[in-house]
């Protein structure tokens, strides 16, 4: 009798410690985390004072504390007052984010933050906006500005530093977008360069001079929203430089605009030397006419 009364305590205090997670973490002491929807699975596994709403299916709070999770097979991995709804939602780390109730939205951290159309995204930093579908926002701002989205599949980025892409190993190759600028620094180091040759401009000069230069607009942008310039065929077929006969590049356009510019000065270098010979020979023509002239009004009357 004995031995069978001491087999069943065994077999209750296995069955208690071996309980899901979302059970046993609500006997974690000093937490009030709650779940109300063990019947789906779902996953508090930490932390204090979180809540997965009721009849909510698979969805998991990590840690932290007094994060919320109402949405279907969504993750809150941690922080603190951390709101997720709607499906497949996502709230990595951080502080008073919001995800939902768009679909597959995503907050990887930072504090203050949004994303709540579908598949909308802020991966860090603080008080960014993701409010438009499939939109991006990263918000490195220090004043307490909000960054937000723009429009569905859009991509923005608040830097208040300045923005470097690079694109090739080690740091020296790529553009920066300077703090507080509006436009991008190309790399341009001469110690980043090989294989220079010589430009003839006369000759860049005449090729822009006989390039179609026309007007046009984007297939994909509307008819009012004009545009000007060369065709990138045209423009490889011209210079045969840049990386593909679609596209040119603004180092290679901005090449191009130079040396012709450099043949329109060597030009017309070349015409006011034209004009200062042409200048000297008609004086001396002039003074000549004065000489022939004086000469003749010498002579007597009648010769």
């Amino acid at each position: 009798m004995r031995t069978h009364t001491f087999l069943s305590i065994v077999a209750v205090l296995f069955a208690v410690f071996t309980l899901p997670t979302e059970v046993s973490a609500q006997a974690l002491p000093r937490s009030t985390n709650h779940s109300k929807s063990t019947k789906f699975r779902s996953v508090l596994s930490g932390g204090s004072g979180n809540l997965i709403m009721s009849n909510v299916r698979a969805s998991v709070i990590a840690g932290g504390a007094d994060n919320s999770n109402g949405g279907w097979y969504s993750v809150v991995g941690g922080g603190d007052t951390q709101r997720a709804s709607g499906e497949n939602v996502t709230i990595a780390g951080g502080g008073i984010n919001t995800a939902g109730p768009g679909r597959g939205a995503t907050v990887g951290g930072g504090l203050y933050n949004t994303a709540s159309a579908s598949l909308a995204t802020v991966p860090g930093g603080q008080f960014g906006q993701a409010i438009h579908e499939g939109s991006f926002v990263w918000s490195g701002d220090s004043s307490g500005e909000t960054t937000g989205s723009f429009g569905n599949q859009t991509f923005t980025v608040r830097c208040e530093g300045g923005a470097r892409f690079y694109s090739a190993t080690g740091l020296g190759t790529g553009v920066q977008l300077a703090s507080g600028s509006g436009t991008w620094t190309s790399l341009s180091d001469r110690n980043a360069k090989e294989n220079f040759d010589d430009v003839n401009a006369s000759e860049v000069l005449a090729k822009v001079a006989a390039m179609p230069i026309k007007t046009w607009n984007y297939k994909t942008q509307a008819d009012s929203i004009r545009h000007i310039g060369p065709t990138a065929q045209d423009f490889k077929s011209a210079f045969g430089v840049g990386e593909s006969e679609t596209g040119i590049t603004t180092v290679d356009a901005d090449g191009v605009a130079l040396a012709a510019i450099k043949g329109l000065v060597e030009e017309l270098k070349e015409r006011d030397k034209t004009i200062e010979e042409l200048k000297t020979k008609s004086a001396a023509f002039e003074s000549e006419l004065r000489t022939i002239r004086e000469q003749l009004s010498k002579l007597p009357p009648g010769n």
